[in-house]
């Protein structure tokens, strides 16, 4: 993935909070930190997505997905289980 400008201004502000946060911080230290903040905002707006979509209707049941990827995968349905 290429580093935008976006990118790097974001982790510019971080690291500054980082800094007037702690009074120090490596730079490694630093870009480790801001990913983990990032794959923790990533998570989280997907959680909302997620939920958006639920309460909207978009969402099915386990059962209903996997016969979907049955149908598609041309599987032959799924027999009950005595």
């Amino acid at each position: 993935m290429s580093l935008t400008r976006a990118d790097l201004d974001d982790f510019h502000e971080f690291a500054l909070g980082l800094i007037e946060e702690d009074g120090s911080c490596s730079l490694g230290d630093c870009v480790r930190r801001w990913e983990d903040h990032k794959v923790y905002e990533a998570s989280v707006a997907a959680i909302r997505e997620g939920l958006a979509d639920s309460a909207a209707g978009r969402s099915q049941t386990v059962e209903e997905a996997f016969a979907d990827i049955r149908r598609e995968l041309g599987l032959p349905e799924r027999r009950p289980v005595p």
